[in-house]
């Protein structure tokens, strides 16, 4: 079985893969571009994963409540995180901490 979430570490696809360039995902417009890219993790065409609406729903959902619902700060005194992930198979954000202040 093919290691789905390499697509997006494939420099041929992501040019310094490595990096968080929102450009690649948006125009100078504000529209999203290569949305068949960022999605392929959860699988392409006639295979694709059968939960991938209700991920994708599930995850808005609890963004848009926690953005919502609270005011999320740099921990005082804290430099703001690197975008730089690391590699623990799967590449993830290096490990931080924020304030979440819930708004009233």
């Amino acid at each position: 079985m093919a290691a789905l979430c390499t697509v997006n570490l494939d420099p041929n696809i992501f040019p310094e893969p490595e990096k968080f360039k929102s450009e690649r995902f948006i125009n100078e417009n504000g529209q999203l571009l290569g949305y068949e890219k960022v999605y392929a993790t959860f699988s392409l065409g006639s295979r694709d994963c059968l939960g991938k609406n209700l991920a994708k729903m599930e995850m808005f959902l609890f963004l848009t409540t926690l953005v919502w619902d609270y005011d999320i700060e740099n921990e005082a005194g804290k430099p703001l995180p690197s975008l730089e992930g690391m590699s623990r198979g799967f590449r993830v954000a290096v490990p931080y901490q924020v304030c979440l202040k819930k708004r009233e």
